[in-house]
C-alpha cells in the first residue's frame, strides 16, 4: 500500500457448531534472513454467514440455532511494515482442529496452522492471489465433482498449484489416517487429480467422509518464486445425497472441461 507497508487479510472459516472465534487474531511475521521476527494483532472487520444451504433454509443452519451445516466467513486485516527480505513467513495458528475429521490421525489434538510466504526483494509491490471460490464444500459420494479455486492474480504473476500436507506448526505435518496420502486426501474411485496449472480439482469420492485438504498455491514472477499461500479446506462428502450432480447442456462432465459445470462459487446469494 506504500513504501514498506502492506495490507494483510487474514479468512477464516469456522463451522459454526465448534468454538467461536476471537474478535482479534494474532498473525505470525518471521524473516530468517533479515532477523525480524514480531506478531501484529488484527482487528475483525467482518463476519458473515455462508452456509451451502438454499437462502430458505439458512435459518435453520447452525449458524442461527438450527441443525443443518452452518458455516461463517471471518475477515481480519491490518497495516504492517515488512522491509525488503527474501524469506517471509505469515502465519496463523489456533486451537484442536474438528474431532469428526476423519482424514488425519487424532485430529482434535493438533492445531490448525497456515502460512504464507514473500520474497518482497524480487517481488516488490507484490499483491498475493484472489480466490472467487468458498473452500467449504458439501460433496456427494460417487459423483464426479470438479472444484476450481478461482485464483486470480492482479499483476498477472504465474500460478502453481500442489497439495499441501496439513499443518499443526511450522514445519510440522500432521500424519494421515490409514488409506489417505498427501496426494489423495479424499479417498476417491480412480485417485484426487489437481491441475497444477488451473488448480481445478477432479475426483469422485466414494465414501462418507470428512476431509482437510490442504492445496500450496505457489507465486512466480519471471521464473522466479516469489510467494506461496497455504489454501486449507475442509470437504465433507455426503452418501445421503438425492438426484444427480449439475450438468452443462446435458453432456457429461469429465475433468478439465468438456461438458463440466464447474462450481466456482457455492453460497446463499447465488441461485
Amino acid at each position: 500500500v506504500g513504501g514498506d507497508d502492506y495490507e494483510v487479510t487474514l479468512i477464516i472459516y469456522r463451522d459454526c457448531s465448534g468454538i467461536d472465534l476471537s474478535l482479534t487474531a494474532p498473525v505470525s511475521f518471521i524473516s530468517a534472513s533479515c532477523g525480524l521476527n514480531f506478531t501484529a494483532t488484527f482487528d475483525l472487520d467482518s463476519t458473515v454467514e455462508v452456509s451451502q444451504l438454499c437462502s430458505s433454509s439458512l435459518g435453520s443452519s447452525t449458524c442461527n440455532g438450527g441443525t443443518l451445516p452452518g458455516t461463517q466467513k471471518w475477515v481480519y486485516s491490518g497495516i504492517v511494515t515488512m522491509p525488503g527480505c527474501a524469506d517471509w513467513v505469515i502465519s496463523w495458528t489456533d486451537g484442536s482442529r474438528n474431532p469428526a475429521i476423519t482424514n488425519l490421525i487424532n485430529p482434535d489434538f493438533e492445531n490448525i496452522y497456515i502460512e504464507a510466504t514473500l520474497n518482497n526483494i524480487v517481488g516488490i509491490n507484490n499483491n498475493s492471489p484472489q480466490y472467487l471460490a468458498l473452500p467449504t464444500p458439501y460433496l456427494c459420494a460417487n459423483q464426479l465433482n470438479i472444484f476450481n479455486h478461482g485464483a486470480s492474480d492482479v499483476d498477472g504473476d504465474s500460478l502453481y498449484y500442489q497439495f499441501a500436507q496439513p499443518l499443526s506448526a511450522a514445519g510440522t505435518p500432521i500424519a494421515y489416517a490409514a488409506g489417505y496420502t498427501i496426494n489423495d486426501p479424499i479417498i476417491t474411485i480412480s485417485g484426487m487429480n489437481l491441475n497444477p496449472e488451473t488448480g481445478e480439482m477432479c475426483f469422485t469420492p466414494s465414501m462418507a467422509q470428512i476431509c482437510v485438504v490442504s492445496v500450496m498455491v505457489l507465486e512466480y514472477r519471471n521464473n522466479i518464486l516469489i510467494g506461496s499461500q497455504i489454501r486449507e479446506m475442509q470437504v465433507v462428502v455426503s452418501t445421503s445425497c438425492v438426484g444427480s450432480a449439475p450438468t452443462a447442456g446435458g453432456a457429461a462432465a469429465v475433468c478439465g472441461g468438456g461438458g463440466a459445470l464447474t462450481v466456482d462459487y457455492q453460497g446463499p446469494s447465488v441461485t
